[in-house]
């Protein structure tokens, strides 16, 4: 399953329920019981959101975080330019058609995202924190 920005975002901001669900998964992908992909782009759209609302340091502290955990590291080639176009045509904002992209290069049909954008896409399952929770 490919991670979506806005799920660390709420991890590293949100103190309501939704941040500690998404923290919860975080604590799974740690323990090796739950695997995420992300790219470099996930990153810096994380490391971006954290440093708009909280500053430079709070981001540079989530980014360390991020560095020991054991995501599946997906690489942004070539052939995700002509797909990400697709994906932007059909809706996607560039970052998001960018993720789409990626998971169409590497054959992954679920995201993990509170982003209702990706429910446009045919080819992709969008599952909620709270729907990724649920049974674990």
């Amino acid at each position: 399953m490919f991670l979506d920005a806005n799920v660390l975002v709420h991890a590293a901001l949100d103190t309501r329920e939704l941040g500690e669900d998404a923290w919860k998964l975080l604590k799974l992908l740690k323990a090796r019981t739950l695997s995420l992909s992300i790219t470099p782009l996930v990153v810096d759209e994380t490391l971006w959101g954290i440093q708009k609302e909280s500053g430079k340091e709070a981001a540079l502290r989530f980014g360390e975080i991020l560095l020991s955990m054991p995501f599946t590291w997906l690489d942004v080639g070539h052939s995700s330019v002509g797909h990400a176009l697709e994906f932007y045509r059909q809706g996607l904002d560039p970052r998001d058609a960018f993720h789409a992209a990626v998971m169409k290069d590497f054959g992954i049909n679920e995201i993990l995202s509170e982003d209702p954008h990706f429910d446009r896409i045919k080819e992709i399952r969008r599952i909620s924190i709270k729907d990724a929770l649920k049974g674990r």
